[in-house]
């Protein structure tokens, strides 16, 4: 998946109005954009679940290059993704198998 970072007003757009898939790892939140191809993506690791900056930027590395790795169906998705605790318990595979999960539960990929 090629994607763009969203932008604040987007962001906020895609949280209050985005379709929701909650899992104890993490949370994904996306909305269909059909009159701009481009996928744009937001990875959140808080510091509300994860203390240290290395643990939030290893989450964010990982849950990115993964999906950069997922091929979708779809253009044009605008989508969240929040991570949890639970999720550094998770090997990078684990990790891969989950999104890939999520992706198809939102008939994304």
């Amino acid at each position: 998946m090629k994607y763009h970072s969203l932008k604040k007003r987007e962001f906020q757009r895609v949280f209050q109005v985005g379709k929701r898939i909650d899992l104890p790892e993490l949370t994904f939140i996306f909305l269909f954009h059909p009159d701009n191809p481009d996928n744009r993506l937001a990875v959140v690791a808080s510091k509300k679940y994860f203390r240290q900056a290395t643990q939030r930027n290893l989450i964010k590395r990982r849950l990115k290059a993964i999906i950069s790795q997922i091929k979708l169906i779809n253009d044009g998705v605008d989508a969240i993704i929040i991570a949890k605790t639970p999720i550094l318990a998770r090997s990078f595979e684990e990790l891969k198998v989950l999104l890939e999960s999520t992706f198809q539960k939102a008939q994304l990929s």
